[in-house]
């Protein structure tokens, strides 16, 4: 057994102590003949395996068909864990080609379901009971992987319970069978306790460490190895000094040319230790600054989709970049030299010590220099420190600027406000060169001071050293050894004044992670949250407003409504008067400053904010699709959908004669779909695929809404009535007729709601609507 194997069952015996022995299987039961039938087991969890299997697989890859072994138990083991309950959960958790999973999908879709996975060779009769389910793989190069969904102990009986994919049957083995599945790799799952981990919260709370120090405890070993090794090569290092010493003392003093040569040679093995070391401490740190890039880089990437949307879309794309970007300064630190010059400095004692040995009070020279050295360091530190913050602020607002301007090219051209915006940009960028001047000056001041203490430094050891070899205390083989060393012993302090500017950028990058990931996420805010089994449509707007940000008026002022589940509601009013907003409402995104929106009678405060809007089909102003074909986009909103689903959504949006023209048809680029009809069209089928009680739409363009695009819509409405609730912002008349709900908003008044007669009567139809 592996060391790692061995571990991991030493952590499973400690967490699952074992059981009495069991009896072996004896020699009769094949997989063919199982010692029990699929009858015996009716009643149980296990039985209901088969139909549960093939359930998943049609949900999770459209059909059960082509599906691979480990991802059919995959969807056993979701079962007899009983995560199965949210299909797109499931989906979330796997790779892209998820119909062929191999172990380490495998492995990651479990994490991804917050499931640590543990492996461990054993027989099966030595299972644990309370390690059950898992993953059994028998051992041999093209072995069936198997679930064993459950084990019998009744004092010396053992029995087994085995799902196998290959015949989609659950079927037990017994103590009187013997099989070829006896002995083999169990895979167990446990439940990760995310306030177990070193950066939750909860841990940080009792260390008070910030969270990017927290993050470093995990590489505890790595620290202890880098610094280990550094300890070894400081050590080896003195093989140079030490050979240059004895040169001149023993060999060229006395001309004893004989032991050169064992001179040679031992400086030879030191330097060749020193190189190992050095290229193995190299590996370490690379991985390392690796691993940690990875961490910190998905770790930030999830918490800013973890944090309350409003949060995060009214900052600019080009904050956001910067945001991210900037962090890349962490990978560049822990692999670049400045860590290295980091990571000697506590080894500077052992040349110090070295000096000591061979100069006696020399030593005191490098010692008493390194004072202004770090005098230097902190002054300067704090200076370009102020320099790098102000280059930085200008350098995003020139950013901002730039990709705010190149957004609205035909707008500034249009207006004659090219000459201004060129003006403009040449006083940020003039602003922008003047403080990357200044910081570059101080870096330069900082490092040419550095090396003028070093000069000071190596001149005042040749001098004092001088007069300690005419007083006969100092060899001459010694001066020359003293002056290397004194070289490995402020080299470190003058590379920290060198690299002020990269210290810096890393401890502000520091910060940032540290303050991003202090921020509260939408769940983090809800900590007793309920999730709806289903949400029917029932939608409650009880004397809500809302404000972007506390200086801003108000977007929503007083909005009163309740509508029944299969309504259909129609939102009409000025642009900027908040219609969109109000979908934003309904779906969480937004938090109202005051009154409540309830669904079903919740108040969406109360709610999974994440579940609540996996059961909302939403139809954006904008038809946003990502990478990939129709079909990928389109299962987006209902995973596992079959091809002979997506043709009967696509032919109930109008469009299946255009798709099917295509010469690729559903396995079209989207990015080749070009036509704006199509792709609202296909964007209103995503989410009729939802299958959702509840449909918002959002404001479409109103040449799509009065061509046969409109007439689709106003077909889907009625077709819907009393079976899903609708609620669709339109500014049109015809649309107004089909609704059972009209709320009519303008920025700065009061909503005016009721049946499209009632509001009708109070809006000027002809300046407000449509025809």
């Amino acid at each position: 057994m592996s060391t790692s194997m061995t571990n991991v069952a030493l952590d499973l015996s400690a967490e699952f102590p074992a059981t009495s022995a069991t009896k072996k299987i004896s020699s009769t039961a094949t997989r063919s003949e199982p010692a029990v039938k699929q009858d015996d087991l009716t009643g149980s969890r296990a039985a209901q395996l088969p139909e549960a299997v093939e359930r998943l697989s049609v949900s999770l890859w459209s059909n059960a068909d082509g599906v691979s072994n480990l991802a059919k138990t995959f969807c056993a083991l979701a079962f007899l864990l009983k995560i199965e309950k949210r299909a797109w959960t499931l989906h979330d958790s796997l790779p892209d080609n998820k119909d062929i999973l191999d172990l380490h999908d495998f492995y990651d879709a479990f994490a991804n379901l917050g499931m640590k996975t543990h492996a461990l060779d054993l027989r099966l009769r030595d299972l644990e009971p309370r390690l059950v389910p898992c993953l059994f793989i028998p051992k041999g190069k093209d072995a069936t992987p198997l679930v064993v969904s459950r084990i019998h102990l009744v004092e010396t009986e053992f029995a087994a319970d085995i799902y196998d994919p290959v015949t989609n049957r659950t079927w037990r083995i017994g103590k009187d069978e013997e099989s070829e599945i006896a002995a083999g790799t169990a895979h167990f799952l446990l439940k990760t306790e995310s306030d177990n981990e070193a950066t939750s919260s909860f841990q940080r709370q009792s260390t008070g460490h910030s969270w990017f120090r927290a993050l470093l405890t995990r590489f505890g070993k790595e620290f202890a190895a880098t610094f280990a090794l550094s300890l070894a090569i400081n050590g080896l290092a003195l093989a140079t000094p030490l050979f240059i010493m004895l040169t001149y003392d023993r060999v060229i003093a006395v001309k004893a040319v004989d032991i050169l040569p064992v001179l040679i040679a031992g400086m030879a093995v030191g330097v060749l230790f020193e190189w190992l070391l050095r290229s193995y401490r190299g590996r370490v740190i690379s991985w390392m600054a690796a691993r940690i890039d990875w961490v910190v880089g998905t770790s930030i990437v999830a918490k800013l989709f973890a944090l309350p949307p409003v949060y995060v879309e009214r900052a600019a794309v080009s904050a956001q970049i910067a945001r991210i970007k900037t962090f890349e300064s962490i990978r560049e630190f822990f692999a670049g030299s400045t860590f290295f010059s980091v990571l000697e400095l506590p080894f500077v004692i052992v040349s110090v010590a070295a000096i000591a040995a061979v100069a006696g009070w020399l030593a005191l020279v490098p010692l008493a220099m390194a004072v202004p050295i770090l005098i230097l360091f902190q002054v300067m530190r704090q200076k370009i420190g102020v320099a790098i913050r102000v280059a930085a602020k200008i350098g995003s607002m020139r950013q901002k600027f730039l990709i705010a301007s190149l957004s609205r090219v035909e707008d500034i051209g249009s207006n004659g406000l090219c000459e201004i915006w060129q003006r403009k940009h040449r006083n940020l960028t003039g602003r922008e060169q003047i403080a990357r001047f200044r910081l570059s000056f101080l870096a330069n001041i900082a490092e040419a001071l550095a090396h003028a203490l070093l000069a000071i430094s190596a001149a005042t050891t040749l001098t004092a050293g001088i007069f300690m070899v005419w007083a006969g205390s100092v060899t001459a083989g010694g001066l020359v050894a003293s002056m290397i060393l004194v070289w490995r012993v402020l080299a470190p302090l003058y590379s920290l004044c060198t690299s002020i500017p990269r210290l810096e950028q890393i401890r502000n990058s520091i910060r940032q992670v540290n303050q991003l990931m202090e921020m509260d996420g939408e769940i983090d805010t809800n900590a007793n949250q309920v999730r709806l089994e289903k949400v029917r449509g029932g939608i409650e707007f009880v004397d809500v407003g809302l404000r972007y940000s506390m200086d801003s008026a108000p977007v929503l002022s007083g909005i009163n409504w309740s509508i029944k589940p299969g309504s259909t509601v129609i939102v009409t009013g000025d642009s900027g008067s908040g219609k969109t907003s109000l979908l934003k409402l309904i779906q969480g995104l937004y938090t109202p400053q005051s009154g409540a929106v309830r669904i079903d009678g919740f108040d969406i405060r109360q709610l999974d904010p994440l579940d609540l809007r996996r059961q909302i089909a939403y139809v954006p102003q904008n038809p946003d699709f990502s990478q990939g074909s129709i079909a990928d986009n389109l299962r987006a909103g209902r995973p596992g959908a079959s091809e002979f689903e997506l043709w009967e959504i696509i032919a109930q949006v109008g469009i299946a004669a255009e798709i099917g023209d295509l010469e690729d048809g559903l396995e079209t680029d989207m990015s080749e779909v070009t036509s704006l009809k199509m792709r609202f069209l296909l964007s209103l089928g995503r989410a009729l695929l939802m299958q959702s009680q509840l449909l918002l739409i959002d404001e479409m363009p109103n040449s799509l809404l009065a061509g046969p695009g409109g007439q689709v819509i106003k077909d889907l409405i009625d077709a819907q009535k009393g079976q899903r609730t609708v609620v669709m912002v339109v500014n049109r008349a015809d649309f107004m007729s089909k609704a059972d709900l009209v709320v009519a908003l303008k920025r700065g008044m009061e909503a005016k709601t009721g049946t499209p007669e009632a509001v009708r009567a109070r809006l000027n139809a002809k300046t407000e609507l449509a025809v």
